[in-house]
Formats: C-alpha cells, structure tokens, sequence
C-alpha cells in the first residue's frame, strides 16, 4: 500500500489485503487505531508499519504508557524486528511516558515530544488507560478525542493508536473513539480445536469498499503477514507454460498441460500402485521442474524412501534415484494435527515462497477428513486453490479412497484425476479376479480407463526412464 501526500513524502503499509483501502482511506494525515486482545499482535502490526517507513527515512516515535524499552527491544528483535539500528540512526524513538500522567499532563509531553522530534509517524500504545482515566467526564473525553484526532494533522504524517481489546469481547468500548479513525482494525484470536486461530477483521476503511473483512495473519521473521486471498476475478492472467510428458499413454490422452493446474491422485487405501506417483515424476523430470513434496503422513526420510523405491522399480540403480530426487524435489514433513487450519494455510504459503518450486503435492490429504469439520476445510481448501493459482504453480494433491463424498469435493477442483480403483471391470475389460485400473479424466475431455499392466507396460517404463536418465546427465 502505497501514498504520497501533497509534498512528495511517501509512506507505505506493506500489508497484504489492505491495498484496496488505501487510496481513499489512508493518507499521511491519517488516524489509523488498532484493537485487539491482549497478545494479538498490535505492538508487532504497528512496529511492522514503523519499520517499513523507517527503511525510507520516516522517523517513528513510539509512545508506550506500559512497556519498558529494554523488554520491548528484546521481544521484538526475537521476531527479527531490529530497532536498535533504527535508533542509532537517528529513525526511531522509544519513551515511555507515565501512566499516573493527567490528561493535561500526558498531552503536554506528547507536544514536546512532537515539538524535539519532529516524527512522522507517531505509535501510541495503548490509549486505553487514557481514555478509561476520564470514564465519567465528558468535557475531559472529548478534549482527549480532539487531541489524539488532530495530531496527524500536527506531524503532517501518520498516527497510529493502539486499544485493548478485552478478551471474550468484540468490540471495542471507548467511547467515541473510532469516530476518530480512518481506518480502524482488530486482531483477534480464538480457539479451533484447541489451536490459536489469528484474525485481522476489518471494521472500518472511511470512503473505500471492503470485500474481505476478516484476514488470517501471524506472526514471522519480517513481523506481521497476513495472509489474504485474492479473489478468482482478480488473478491476472500470466503467459501460460506448457508442461509434457513422456509416457506415450499420457501424451496420448493428456497432450500436455498449461500452468496453473490443479491435480487431484487417489486410491485405495489397500491397492495403491507406483504408477500413481508417476504422473507426477513425469511431469517433474521431462519438464526439468522443481518439485515440493508436503507429505501429512510420513517423515521426510520415509517419503524418499518410498519415492527411491518407485525409481528404483522404474530401472535407476540407487545413486541415480538419489540424484533425481536431490535435482528435482524437497520433501518436507507438516503435522496437520498442530496448528489450526489458518496456521497450517500461513506456514504452507511461507515454505512455498522460500521453496520456490515448480509444482507442489500435498501427500496424505485424506487425513483432513478425519481431524476437521469439511465446512472449515474446505473454505481453506478454496483458499489455498486461489493462493497457488495466484502464483502459477502445478499443484497436485495425493489422497487415499476413504470417502466418496470427500473424494468428489477434492475432484470438483481438479482440472486432472487419476484414480485408482481396485475392480473386475476396467472399462470394456474385464479382469478373472480384481486387480487395479486406472481412471483419467482431463477437464474439456471424455474420461478413460486404463488397466495397470497397459500403464506400467514397458513401453511406458523404458520412456520414462529415458527421461529420467536424460535429465541426471543433460548437464553433467
């Protein structure tokens, strides 16, 4: 989020989700309060907004009526918010005024403080004591709301108020304090399963229109991030690559695919197959793509292992199958179970982002069926689908058979499906006993059956382990 006002002086508010807001509800003569409970995030948000403006030469005051300097610091460093060479610089200033101040008294050293230091961002944290310290005096409340209204005018910048939002409560009760604000926002948290779920709810943006009004966000090594989706209509349309394969079955049938896809894998639990994962490896080696592997079910050790052995069952001697899997694919290990559904959403969005890969496979997504009401996991299902269709990737997701109902939810977003299925009937072939056929559906396509001795026949084996070797030592 981006503003200039009439002196060329540009300040940001690098928050994600924001930005629609910013051209009519924020300006450098702003009053932006933050709410929230106790813990929620609010000293870190506005240090956040300090911190990005500091790195353009904006000079920050932060009033604290509570904290000590010294805990605030280190508490902030330990997220990677460093302040001391602000400080040094000349960028930052931390006081700490009292909180036994009257009105008069705390107004009056805010001026100076304003008048030495010219900011042009002011923090104040929190404002709750001073306004709960003239409960009962009006004269007195509307001479405070005043003064904290008129001081971006003073600064000709922006000011920040910081209120408590008691916990159980979702409002704030202040008075006429948000009267005052341009832009108002709470951080709330609640409990899903007992795991912490973090909220930034959008109460108020004067003159803009809010479409997204609440926020997931937490806490990183830059400070705050939220985590906003961007709508189906808003996704720019990018330059389309084309992804190919080599297993002359799925060129025939598939032709080739252009990113961003959404690929849905599954069988049952008791007649899984190594060709399930093929169309995957394929993808990732006949392409020269980067692969992340987010496995639910197994450690990251165990999942090599078991991709090793597929290799190693398509014909590459155990070095090679090290190789390939070191050249194209990370494979990481996420408990579903230990974090919330917007914890879960936030980590996968920043291990994808430091990844950077080509494609990303969720392993094991069938254990959402049992740990989480569908309501909620499908909402972050739609979530994640915009998110990484936003960013171009290849996104396949590999779950055993154990619902209908789940399984048809996960394949209404998937534009291919390769399902395994244990029968006597594949297509117009019917096996003596049941063995495993394959059935591959393209969107814009009739679907097929494929029985697994014509996918695993060696043709398809030797063209892909063609490929394979082709791409060990293409750059040797």
């Amino acid at each position: 989020m981006r503003i200039t006002d009439s002196t060329g002086n540009r300040y940001v508010i690098n928050i994600k989700g924001l930005e629609e807001i910013s051209a009519k509800s924020v300006n450098p003569y702003s009053t932006i309060v933050i709410g929230g409970h106790p813990g929620a995030g609010k000293t870190i948000l506005s240090t956040t907004i300090c911190r990005d403006n500091m790195d353009l030469g904006h000079k920050c005051l932060y009033i604290s009526l509570q904290e000590e300097k010294s805990r605030f610091f280190r508490v902030l460093e330990g997220i990677g918010l460093e302040l001391e060479q602000y400080e040094k610089m000349g960028l930052f200033r931390f006081v700490k005024l009292p909180i036994t101040l009257d009105i008069e008294g705390f107004m009056d050293a805010l001026n100076s403080l304003i008048l030495n230091y010219s900011p042009n961002i002011i923090v104040i944290d929190s404002i709750t004591p001073a306004i709960e310290s003239v409960n009962g005096d009006a004269a007195k409340r509307a001479i405070i709301q005043n003064f904290l209204y008129n001081i971006s005018q003073l600064i000709h910048g922006l000011v920040i108020l910081l209120a408590e939002l008691p916990i159980g409560e979702e409002e704030l009760h202040l008075g006429n304090i948000e009267f005052i604000a341009d832009v108002l926002l709470l951080l709330k948290y609640k409990l899903e399963r007992g795991l912490m779920i973090r909220e930034l709810e959008i109460k108020k943006a004067r003159g803009a229109p809010i479409r997204m009004a609440q926020i997931p966000f937490t806490i990183t090594e830059r400070g705050f991030r939220t985590f906003y989706i961007t709508p189906p209509q808003d996704i720019k349309a990018s330059a389309k690559k084309t992804y190919n394969f080599s297993i002359p079955f799925l060129k025939e049938y598939f032709g080739f695919i252009t990113g961003p896809e959404n690929i849905l894998i599954t069988c049952n639990p008791d007649s899984r197959s190594a060709f399930s994962i093929l169309v995957i490896l394929d993808l990732l080696v006949t392409n020269d793509l980067k692969g992340l592997i987010v496995t639910y079910r197994y450690s990251p050790d165990e999942g090599r292992d078991l991709i090793k052995a597929v290799l190693e069952y398509i014909g590459l001697n155990p070095t090679e199958a090290e190789e390939l899997i070191d050249k194209h694919m990370r494979i990481v290990s996420v408990n579903p179970s230990d974090r919330s559904m917007d914890e879960l959403f936030a980590h996968e969005t920043m291990l994808i982002e430091k990844t950077r890969p080509d494609l990303v496979m969720f392993h094991g997504v069938e254990i959402f069926n049992s740990i989480i009401d569908q309501q909620t996991y499908f909402r972050w299902l739609l979530n994640q689908v915009f998110s990484l269709k936003e960013k171009g990737l290849i996104v396949a997701r590999y779950m055993n058979f154990t619902d209908e109902a789940f399984y048809r939810k996960n394949a209404s977003f998937a534009d291919l499906i390769v399902r395994g299925l244990f029968t006597r009937e594949c297509g117009a072939e019917r096996f003596e006993s049941p063995d495993r056929c394959f059935y591959l559906f393209m969107r814009g396509k009739k679907p097929v059956h494929i029985p697994e001795p014509v996918a695993l026949s060696q043709e398809n084996i030797r063209d892909l382990r063609e490929a394979m070797v082709k791409s060990l030592y293409q750059h040797a």
